[in-house]
């Protein structure tokens, strides 16, 4: 395989995983796309160490860097992502707290003792 088709082969999967980081129709789904580009670039990377100097030419330098940028926006894509996953799973499911709902396991007080006493359950007045 040439330089210019491998890259050609990889701008195609960036493309794939923009489609599937914008939902568009008919895009596959992000972590598909995403373990296509991350084989594609692990072959990528085998075949480059066997392409001759020569082949390196300023225009397949160019392309590379603009891989190189769009990949590392997809990144930071894909991390603002996971972020506003993990807001949204802890505002459906709140983390567990160490405090149980009739007080704090070996706090040390009495049982039945206002710190002991749920805070759920009271009714004031």
């Amino acid at each position: 395989m040439q330089l210019d088709e491998a890259l050609g082969h990889v701008e195609g999967l960036l493309q794939l995983v923009t489609a599937a980081l914008e939902r568009r129709e008919g895009a596959p789904p992000v972590d598909e796309a995403v373990e296509g580009l991350r084989s594609c670039m692990v072959a990528f990377s085998g075949l480059a160490q066997q392409y001759a100097p020569e082949q390196f030419t300023p225009e397949a330098i160019q392309r590379m860097q603009a891989i190189s940028q769009t990949v590392a926006l997809q990144r930071e894509h894909l991390v603002r992502l996971g972020a506003i996953t993990t807001q949204q799973a802890q505002a459906l499911v709140p983390q567990q707290r160490d405090v149980h709902t009739y007080g704090a396991v070996g706090s040390g007080g009495l049982q039945g003792s206002r710190a002991s006493v749920s805070k759920l359950y009271h009714i004031s007045g």
